[in-house]
């Protein structure tokens, strides 16, 4: 496909469009034609867009909300630069409406074209058919190649974008390719879309780390709420959880504790071992507690 005269046989169909609004679906791709279509819709002018860029205040506003999109993206696109530097290409990374988050290329790709600073949307109703815009808008990866853009100034260029979504399978944003038309293979696409489920992967990572550190603060917090002496031990008898009550009680210094022995605070008084073997609890057991620094009467509660 990627040859000079398909890309002389599309620019003639991009020609015809921009002309009368027709072209030839057995040389235009479906897809394509349809973005073309959404685009003269949007009254995208193909041979004078206009670039539209956000204010700075919102931008930083949109850097806040995607902030975890950024960091586990950047030194994903960091890693396919090492392997594409020196090729005259660039990788962006934008939100969900087409706003460029990120940027890396080789500097004189940069330097050539102010159309890729953060803040710039490539939308497909701010710039017509592009690999961002298309992609975000049929939420799957897309290869929009050479005059396929509806762009004129784009005609140069061959994009591979995919879409990035959140847990929910909300898309949050797109990681996108350009570089030269010639220059494109075909598994450019797969590569971006690997990198694309890769940084998605590592965002559900962190979710449900997220989750569980909620969940033990949360359980931390409820310890510290009773009060009376609670604690958790494994069945290994090693305390994993205790509130300040119990430490007081059993003579513990604040904050020390968890990941020690339970022998080493009671020395008699309970069988622990015999409660998780027997798996039976014990209810308001009158109870006393031999411990290294004394003798504690209590009412003990045991669930295994």
């Amino acid at each position: 496909m990627f040859n000079l005269t398909t890309k002389r046989q599309i620019a003639a169909q991009w020609s015809k469009f921009c002309e009368s609004g027709d072209a030839d679906p057995g040389v235009v791709r479906e897809f394509i034609l349809a973005s073309w279509q959404r685009s003269r819709v949007y009254n995208v002018d193909p041979l004078n867009v206009e670039q539209v860029k956000i204010s700075k205040s919102r931008l930083e506003e949109i850097l806040e909300v995607r902030k975890l999109l950024v960091r586990i993206s950047l030194p994903v696109i960091e890693n396919i630069y090492s392997f594409i530097k020196g090729s005259r290409s660039i990788i962006i990374l934008t939100d969900e409406n087409g706003i460029i988050l990120s940027r890396i290329g080789d500097p004189e790709y940069l330097n050539d074209s102010q159309a890729y600073e953060p803040g710039i949307e490539y939308s497909e109703r701010t710039i017509g058919t592009n690999g961002i815009g298309t992609s975000l808008f049929l939420d799957h990866a897309v290869q929009i190649w050479a005059e396929e853009h509806f762009a004129e100034r784009n005609h140069d260029v061959s994009c591979s974008a995919a879409p990035i979504h959140d847990i929910d399978g909300r898309v949050i944003g797109c990681l996108n390719l350009s570089c030269l038309w010639d220059r494109v293979h075909t598994h450019t696409l797969g590569m971006v879309q690997a990198a694309a489920n890769s940084i998605e992967q590592q965002m559900r990572v962190e979710s449900v780390l997220e989750n569980k550190m909620a969940l033990l603060q949360e359980k931390e917090g409820i310890f510290e709420l009773i009060h009376d002496g609670l604690l958790t031990i494994d069945r290994n008898l090693m305390i994993t959880d205790i509130n300040e009550q119990a430490r007081r009680m059993l003579g513990i210094e604040s904050g020390h504790g968890a990941g020690s022995l339970v022998g080493q605070y009671i020395l008699s008084g309970i069988d622990f071992r015999k409660i998780i073997i027997d798996s039976k609890s014990v209810y308001d057991r009158d109870a006393t507690l031999v411990l290294n620094t004394g003798v504690l009467s209590c009412t003990l509660s045991a669930t295994p």
